[in-house]
């Protein structure tokens, strides 16, 4: 997962990574989620870190 980061994520502006959306730690976690879920099925959750003490998590219930 760190290469794809890498690859789609790092060093770009939000805006243009999720479009349509607001790029928020709660959307990215969605649109993470959206994204690997189909590579990973056995996927439920993905947590986004803004800071060491604070974190946005999206869970599939």
């Amino acid at each position: 997962m760190g290469r794809w980061l890498d690859a789609e994520v790092d060093h770009r502006h939000l805006n243009d990574v999720i479009t349509g959306r607001n790029p928020s730690a709660e959307n990215l976690a969605i649109w993470i989620f959206d994204v690997w879920s189909k590579k990973f099925p056995e996927l439920t959750s993905v947590r986004v870190s803004e800071t060491d003490k604070t974190w946005a998590e999206y869970k599939h219930l």
